[in-house]
């Protein structure tokens, strides 16, 4: 198992991007891992709880369950994104691999993964950050502007 630390604050190099959902919770999965686990509330989604981490290897994980979902469609456990640049370098399958091994998971524990095509999506999205944070006069949408805050933590999505 690796080890992970609780990075303060995070800024992705493109985008985080799901890509897969998990059969064990959000709060079972960071006492495994020794991670704080952390409660919020999305606009529009309502209550989430997760934590955000780094493994030793560098790769970053962003796990986000939300009540919603455990209540109302069956959801079991956290959606997991990574950085989008991850997906574009290694593909999905590899990706999902790499980040269920660093979590000391194997597939049982997954019920949702991104098909092979979303590797498209991932280079789009990857390109349009590239674009933007290459570019002195970018502009920063509401989305990507979003600063979650939770308690000491906080994720800046800048891209």
């Amino acid at each position: 198992m690796q080890n992970f630390t609780q990075p303060k604050f995070y800024k992705w190099k493109t985008v985080e991007f799901p890509i897969c959902r998990l059969t064990v919770s959000a709060s079972d999965l960071a006492d495994f891992l020794g991670l704080k686990i952390e409660s919020w509330d999305i606009d529009g989604l309502g209550e989430a709880s997760g934590f955000i981490a780094q493994s030793s290897t560098g790769l970053v994980i962003y796990a986000v369950e939300l009540l919603h979902g455990v209540e109302h469609l069956g959801h079991r456990g956290p959606v997991i994104y990574i950085d989008a640049l991850e997906v574009v370098i290694n593909g999905v399958n590899k990706a999902i691999e790499s980040t269920l091994a660093a979590l000391s998971l194997t597939r049982e524990r997954v019920d949702w993964v991104q098909p092979i095509s979303a590797q498209e999506t991932a280079k789009l999205l990857a390109g349009r950050c590239g674009e933007r944070n290459n570019s002195e006069q970018a502009r920063t949408t509401e989305a990507n502007k979003f600063i979650l805050k939770q308690k000491n933590i906080a994720i800046k999505y800048d891209v």
